[in-house]
């Protein structure tokens, strides 16, 4: 006897309606309580102009820094001087690569939120730099790199400081004066490191982009005012005597600074004799050219500028101490330059590319490229 199929269909409208009557009871409780349901697996949003930058940085400068190390190894032994300033540019630039830490979190639910880092960082190639194009830097592997030679090293170093300098340029204040303070320290090591394998070509300095002129209103009796107008000196001469925006004060330190460097090297120069002589002679002839530059730069800006004063404190006795005195006075102007880089997006160019020469003759007054040109050693923002 054959079962009848009644039962058979009731049961499958029993079942129909119990998952109808589960889905519609799922929908009322989201409804009711606002959930969401989004995969948890969906990759981080896009990274801002200020973390891609911090990104870009620390790759540039973790490939020079494996670059140089496999130079070390590979030069020891057949020039031990290159090798070990090679090893020690090496550390220098993981340490400069310390100071870009990426400070954005990932949404909630991200895998990297799930692993408990709290930080996300993309893998080196993954992220397209700031400025819309792939860094070549950050894109290769240890694995596929070419055997180590002095001027790939140096290549590698041209193009982070450029990175840098570049990025200097589009980042906010504090960032700014890090980036180009950083990338002036590479452009000296790039220096340093051709001095030791000169076979190598030489490092092309920093271009900066072309700036607009600025255009200055005529003043009240009808001469323009692109001329810079001399204010009444300061009671401190240390200092900027132009009132106004931080810009002009920044731009105002840059000429006062190398101001007192002159006169400190004036009264330097008397005291030296030899290779240390005709060093300091050198850059002594740079700061005369760099305070006309910046006269000139601050009239193209319409900016004010303070009078050239008879006399400056010395940072050291010339006298007893004419090394430490102009190294003393390298470090204020390269301080100065670092300013003018953070406040005056106008001559922010021109203030990194000096800060990179500035790097150079704070390397041959001090023996080795500074971490850090124009900020304190830990490399802190301000």
């Amino acid at each position: 006897m054959e079962p009848s199929p009644a039962p058979s269909a009731a049961a499958k409208s029993g079942r129909f309606l119990r998952r109808t009557l589960l889905l519609l009871l799922a929908g009322a409780l989201v409804i009711g309580l606002g959930t969401v349901v989004a995969p948890v697996d969906e990759g981080p949003p896009p990274l801002s102009t200020a973390d891609q930058l911090r990104v870009d940085a620390e790759d540039s400068l973790l490939d020079a820094a494996d670059r140089l190390e496999a130079l070390a190894a590979r030069e020891e032994g057949n020039n031990d001087g290159g090798s070990r300033l090679a090893s020690r540019l090496a550390g220098d630039l993981r340490r400069q690569a310390a100071m870009f830490p990426l400070v954005t979190t990932w949404p909630s639910g991200s895998p990297a939120a799930q692993d408990g880092s709290g930080e996300a960082r993309p893998s080196a190639g993954t992220a397209p730099s700031a400025g819309g194009e792939h860094s070549a830097i950050a894109s290769g592997t240890a694995a596929s790199q070419p055997e180590p030679d002095p001027q790939q090293a140096l290549d590698t170093l041209s193009a982070a400081y450029k990175l840098l300098l570049d990025g200097s340029q589009a980042a906010e204040p504090g960032l700014a004066r890090l980036l180009a303070s950083v990338g002036a320290s590479v452009y000296s090591q790039a220096v340093a490191l051709h001095g030791a394998f000169p076979q190598t070509r030489s490092p092309a300095p920093w271009t900066p982009p072309s700036a607009a002129a600025a255009e200055c209103t005529p003043a009240a009796g009808g001469a323009s005012s692109s001329s810079p107008v001399p204010e009444p000196q300061p009671a401190d001469t240390t200092s900027p005597g132009t009132q106004g925006s931080n810009e002009a004060r920044a731009v105002a330190g840059v000429v006062v600074t190398e101001y007192r460097t002159i006169f400190i090297y004036e009264a330097a120069l008397p005291r030296l004799s030899g290779k240390d002589r005709a060093a300091a002679e050198e850059r002594y002839a740079a700061h005369r050219a760099l305070a006309g530059r910046w006269e000139d730069l601050a009239a193209s800006a319409c900016l004010a500028l303070p009078e050239r004063a008879a006399a400056y404190p010395f940072p050291a006795d010339p006298a007893a101490q004419p090394l430490e005195a102009l190294a003393a006075a390298e470090r204020d102007t390269a301080s100065a330059l670092a300013d003018a880089v953070a406040f005056d997006r106008s001559l922010r160019g021109a203030a990194a590319a000096d800060l990179a020469a500035a790097a150079v003759r704070l390397a041959e007054a001090g023996g080795r490229p500074p971490l850090t040109p124009g900020l304190d050693e830990d490399g802190g923002e301000g």
